[in-house]
């Protein structure tokens, strides 16, 4: 699990929680993970994700486009993938150049339009084996270029 946030209009990571073994044990024996950015995790073995970090404030140093997606659509929800931004009423895009924002897009009403593009098709295939293969692609599509 991750939670990224912004600060100074720049992309950092701001909380991971990671499952973390040793590598020389044949029962997957849970170890308490390294310092990150000057943080030490929060650990605890009887948990499936042992290790918890947080207030990391990790610059990233990524480039391209991430999607924010608020007010799901309930009527739209499929126990599937991952779910598409044209899911939600709400969507903005935030550009990053090297970690740096460089461009918020308000996408609310292209995937509106998506929305009504796709208002005739099912949201569960119908399991014939050609149908639910394509599904399942488009399921776990990572753009919106629909």
């Amino acid at each position: 699990m991750v939670i990224y946030a912004l600060q100074d209009n720049k992309l950092v990571l701001n909380q991971l929680q990671i499952n973390l073994v040793d590598d020389n044990e044949s029962d997957f024996t849970p170890k308490i993970g390294p310092e990150l950015n000057g943080v030490q995790p929060q650990y605890n073995p009887q948990h499936h994700l042992n290790n918890f970090y947080e207030d990391l404030n990790l610059p990233l140093n990524f480039t391209g486009g991430i999607l924010l997606g608020k007010d799901f659509i309930q009527e739209l929800y499929v126990h599937m993938g991952f779910h598409p931004a044209w899911k939600y009423k709400t969507v903005y895009e935030l550009v990053f150049q090297q970690g740096k924002l460089i461009e918020k897009r308000d996408m609310t009403e292209k995937m509106a339009e998506i929305r009504d593009k796709l208002a005739n098709e099912p949201l569960k295939p119908d399991f014939s084996k050609t149908d639910l293969q394509e599904w399942i692609q488009s399921t776990f599509r990572m753009d919106y270029d629909y």
